[in-house]
This record gives C-alpha cells, structure tokens and sequence, in this order.
C-alpha cells in the first residue's frame, strides 16, 4: 500500500528525472557495439578484427555467440566493466569484423 510520504518521494523522483531528461543533464549511455570512443582494431590473419574496451583492472575478454554482436553483451559488460577491463570483440564475419572466405570456427 502507498501512503503519502511514499507520493511525494515518488511525484519528486519523477520531476528530477523529468528535469534531467529536458536539459540534457543525463549522462549518455554508450550504444555498445557502435561506440567510437571505445572501439578500436586489429588483423589477425589478414581480417580487420573490432572490439570495445570498458573499465579497468584485470583483463576479460567476451565473445559474443554465432550470428551475433557485441551489441548482445551488453548485460556481461554492464555488469563485469565495474570490476574488470572488459574487451568485448567481434567475432569473424559478425558484428563489425571484416570478412573472409574461410569457414567461421572458433
């Protein structure tokens, strides 16, 4: 049940919120997958290979599923990027990774 006091935190939360929303005061939230502040390259056997950097400290790396993107780790990063540096890549063929005639293995 919602007593009054429970309103009025509410009716608040919801003007600063809506506040921060109007002026711009909210910070972005990174689109993973497309975030060039983050993103960056390398070849490996001849393939431009793309992935993403967030946080520090120990090194994670997450590799998304076939037919997928870093776009879909963006739970793993979310929550491994307070703790870790995560280096989320996109896999050959997929995502942002360049193409090759070979067959996609891991």
């Amino acid at each position: 049940m919602v007593n009054e006091s429970h309103r009025v935190m509410l009716s608040k939360a919801i003007c600063i919120l809506g506040t921060a929303l109007l002026c711009g005061c909210t910070k972005p939230v990174p689109k993973y997958g497309s975030n060039p502040a983050a993103g960056k390259t390398f070849t490996h056997d001849g393939v431009q290979l793309y992935y993403e950097v967030y946080g520090a400290g120990e090194p994670l790396l997450l590799v998304h599923g076939n037919g997928g993107n870093i776009g879909n780790l963006k739970a793993q990063i979310d929550h491994f990027r307070t703790r870790y540096k995560v280096i989320a890549m996109d896999s050959r063929d997929q995502g942002k990774s360049g193409d090759s005639p070979d067959k996609i293995t891991y």
